[in-house]
């Protein structure tokens, strides 16, 4: 079975340097190679978009690995409509960060 892939925002970013994480945002800026997202937290990441990434909604999670910059270099993204809450995103992460084992 593979690791779990954990859900952060713009501050557990730097705990995961390395790693493969998921990241929910609002595109705030897209450009050809890169993207800046505002994280549930309210924290802007740079991603470093990969040749097949289409942003068509406002809202994303990105599925990537955590450079040392902590930003991030995108493998996937899903498309989470124009409509999203980011607070409850943001809770929902900081409940999955403190009890791991109901996530698996």
């Amino acid at each position: 079975m593979d690791k779990p892939t954990p859900c952060v925002n713009s501050t557990k970013l730097g705990d995961y340097v390395g790693q493969t994480v998921r990241l929910t945002g609002k595109v705030l800026k897209k450009q050809t190679e890169t993207a800046i997202l505002e994280s549930s937290d309210g924290g802007q990441v740079e991603i470093h978009l990969n040749r097949e990434s289409d942003y068509p909604e406002q809202y994303v999670e990105v599925i990537g690995r955590v450079n040392e910059d902590l930003s991030i270099m995108e493998y996937s993204s899903i498309s989470m409509g124009n409509d999203l809450d980011l607070k409850i995103v943001n809770s929902v992460t900081d409940l999955m960060a403190r009890n791991p084992d109901i996530f698996v």
